[in-house]
Order: structure tokens, then sequence, then C-alpha cells
């Protein structure tokens, strides 16, 4: 897996007014936590934009480097984004130590054609978009694929039907449904009778 790297910067302030204060600076308030202690931080708004836009879609481990040299090898665990300026407002990062076996969620995606896409009018519909997995930092995938090209109208994919990479464990359950295959007509219908349903209440 390629090496990632972030720099960050040691921070002492912490509350409302002084996160105001660090994003008028043009960066962001940001924490890591694990087995070496919690530790406040910030990160260059434009750096981390940059950097998410290329692992936002995966589960990457990355090393984020402070004003002292001090690497760390993390994880994403959350990214607060403003829901009006689209603007990151703080992220989480969650420590990996090496040789360590650790749960994480990853990115499920299909993988090639649905034979009822291709041949019958139907759409597909992810129906999880990520799953947790159990294994060593260094085996942790970037995403999960499901192969989908046999599929057809009416018929949906679980959990067991993915092929795990080695040292890698997937923890959902075997019958959770992943991806089905349903002619648009029918999607359309439950997204109407979802809303009718907010609507009333």
């Amino acid at each position: 897996m390629e090496a990632l790297l972030l720099k960050v910067e040691k921070r002492e302030s912490v509350g409302t007014s002084a996160a105001k204060k660090i994003r008028a600076e043009g960066k962001i308030p940001a924490n890591l936590y694990g087995p070496s202690g919690n530790r406040h931080l910030t990160v260059d708004e434009t750096e981390f934009r940059i950097f998410y836009k290329e692992v936002k879609d995966q589960s990457a481990l990355f090393e984020i480097e402070d004003t002292d040299g001090k690497k760390t090898r993390c994880l994403i665990s959350e990214v607060q984004v403003d829901s009006l300026s689209r603007r990151v407002k703080h992220v989480d990062m969650r420590e990996i130590a090496k040789g360590v076996e650790i749960s994480a969620h990853v990115p499920v995606h299909a993988g090639g054609t649905a034979f009822g896409v291709k041949n019958q009018g139907a759409v597909l519909e992810m129906v999880a978009h990520e799953l947790e997995v159990h294994c060593l930092p260094r085996n942790l995938p970037k995403e999960l694929i499901i192969d989908v090209s046999e599929l057809k109208v009416g018929e949906s994919l679980h959990v067991s039907d993915i092929v795990a990479p080695e040292g890698v464990s997937i923890l959902n359950p075997g019958d959770e449904v992943v991806v089905a295959c349903a002619y648009a007509a029918k999607l359309e219908s439950e997204a109407s009778d979802a809303e009718d349903e907010v609507s009333e209440d």
C-alpha cells in the first residue's frame, strides 16, 4: 500500500472560540486518539482538502507528521463538513499500532455490469456502502469488491458472496444484503412511498 503523509501541528487551545479562530487562519482543528495518548492538532485546510480527495472513498492508512518530526500511523475516524459551505470543520483520527489487529469500516463497490442492467432494463442498488473488517493493519484493503455480473432482476447479493482478501475477515452477518437488482419503476415507487411516510409524520 502506498504510504500517505499528512503534515499536522500541535495546538493547545480547545473549545468553540478557539476552533473558529483556527478556521479563520485557514486551518482545521483535529484530534488524534490512540494508545500513545490523545492529541489536539491542526492541519492546513488546503493540504487536507487535497489529501481527503484522494482517500475519501477508500479505507486508507496514512502517517501524520508533526512539527517535531514525530510520525504516527492513522486512520480517519470522522470528518465533519459544514452543510452550507461544504468546508471541513473538524477531523478525528485514530492511531494504529503496528502489528496489532484492528477493526475498520471499508467501502464496498460493485464489480462488473449486472446481467439485469445490460439485458433487462434494471438498475443496481447498493444497499450497503461500507462493511466492517478485522485484520492486521498491513492487510487492510482500501475497498471491497462484489462481483455483480451474474445478477438478474429480483436478485440480490449478500456479504457471504464477497471474497475477502487473504488475512481479512468481514464482521457483518453473512446474510446482510449488499446490492440488489431491480426495475427502476419499483425503486421510484419505493422512494415515493418513503417520502409519503415522512410527510405524514
